[in-house]
């Protein structure tokens, strides 16, 4: 009876210890791209972060190579469970913020719109979905996943143009829409 007062503070502040412990985690691809992840784990399970992706995606058309290079920052809201001691696993989903889609034709008597270089903003429905398991060695989490990203472009329909001494262009054309499959490695940093 003497301590009932001080016991429940103490009560209220582990509670709020246990709620709120950080996790930091980073994740990237180093290899023909650049991902990069950041979430900032709290209330428990759930966290917060943003990603930002570089991507570029080839296709052939007519014997020309076109190149469709993306680059977008992504908002990030996460769910982190340990299944087992030493052993999480994670979801994470992203909604753009910002995007553009650059795409260059590299045939010199093609283009788009009568422009080499041609960027269109990526639609608001652009979106990844991130899959990541950790091992946890004392505060530090060695991580591999997979993170698929869609591209959507906002106004996708352009004019294909052939320069042959005049420039002649056809309309019609939509660009695709691109789901780009990628592994990932992290660390993190738990405390």
């Amino acid at each position: 009876r003497e301590y009932g007062k001080d016991l429940e503070d103490c009560k209220t502040i582990m509670y709020w210890m246990d709620l709120k412990i950080p996790e930091h985690r980073f994740l990237f691809n180093p290899i023909d791209k650049l991902i990069i992840q950041y979430d900032y784990l709290i209330f428990d399970n759930f966290g917060i972060g943003f990603t930002y992706a570089n991507d570029k995606k080839l296709e052939q058309h007519f014997g020309s190579s076109d190149a469709y290079k993306y680059s977008a920052t992504f908002l990030n809201g996460s769910f982190v469970k340990n299944v087992i001691p030493q052993v999480n696993l994670g979801v994470s989903i992203g909604l753009l913020i910002s995007g553009e889609s650059t795409i260059e034709a590299s045939g010199d008597y093609r283009n788009y719109d009568g422009e080499k270089s041609q960027k269109r903003k990526l639609s608001s429905s652009s979106n990844h979905i991130t899959i990541f398991g950790g091992y946890q060695v004392k505060s530090i989490e060695y991580i591999i996943g997979l993170q698929t990203v869609s591209y959507k472009i906002s106004d996708n329909e352009y004019k294909f143009c052939q320069s042959f001494g005049s420039n002649v262009c056809s309309g019609g054309g939509k660009f695709k829409d691109w789901n780009i499959l990628s592994p990932i490695f992290g660390i993190g940093y738990l405390f």
